[in-house]
């Protein structure tokens, strides 16, 4: 069962600074592509407002984020897909 946390993020848009803004964490998500299963296509899943990031470049935008609850740090991983754009939320892949 994955935890799903409301959480505090820094979401830095392609060429631009840094916001933080609030998304909803899906940690433990890794997906194994290709024909032997082998590529990871993203590490955490995370649901943002369409009002907190209007407009996202895919392979270029970035999130600092803690990848397990229990890090330090955060870290810094880009936005490999997006995975829905329903209501007024994005769902991204991140890796």
């Amino acid at each position: 069962m994955q935890e799903l946390h409301g959480e505090t993020v820094n979401y830095t848009p392609k060429g631009g600074d840094g916001v933080p803004i609030t998304a909803l964490i899906e940690r433990g998500v890794l997906e194994a592509q290709g024909p032997d299963e082998a590529r990871i296509a993203y590490q955490v899943v995370i649901h943002v407002a369409r009002a907190d990031v209007p407009t996202l470049t895919v392979g270029a935008d970035t999130v600092a984020l803690k990848k397990r609850l229990t890090d330090s740090a955060d870290s810094t991983l880009t936005v490999v897909e997006l995975l829905d754009q329903a209501g007024g939320y994005w769902t991204l892949g991140l890796s």
